[in-house]
């Protein structure tokens, strides 16, 4: 059975004198059993002025942090409202692992975000 990357998360981030302070966190490292697959993520709440930004980094087991790329193939889930955003990536090395980014927009203030990672729909080869 399927599980959830992670149970939900909430993260804010701020603007403080005109100056964004994103927050960006990241899941562990986890073995990609196929080259390509399809990321969902599902946001539960998130503030007005907030946009969260979903991106998935690849690397050899033997390579550092600093050698994470973006996959071949596919784009960043972006979501400023409720709901569930997926897109399909291609190219994966041996380890994957999730990048969330949230954002404020352009007034000063804190916002916050609610999500969840959905399970990993592997395409095996």
């Amino acid at each position: 059975m399927a599980t959830c990357l992670f149970t939900a998360q909430t993260i804010c981030a701020e603007m403080d004198s005109g100056t964004p302070n994103d927050t960006t966190v990241y899941t562990p490292w986890f073995g990609s059993p196929a080259d390509a697959a399809t990321f969902l993520v599902e946001v539960q709440a998130i503030s007005r002025d907030a946009t969260l930004t979903i991106d998935v980094q690849t690397k050899k087991v033997d390579a550092t942090d600093s050698a994470a790329a973006a996959p071949t193939i596919g784009s960043s889930i972006s979501r400023t409202a409720t709901g569930v955003g997926s897109s399909r990536y291609a190219g994966m090395l041996e380890l994957v692992r999730i990048k969330a980014t949230l954002s404020k927009g352009t007034t000063d203030g804190v916002v916050y975000c609610t999500f969840r990672m959905l399970p990993v729909a592997w395409e095996l080869n």
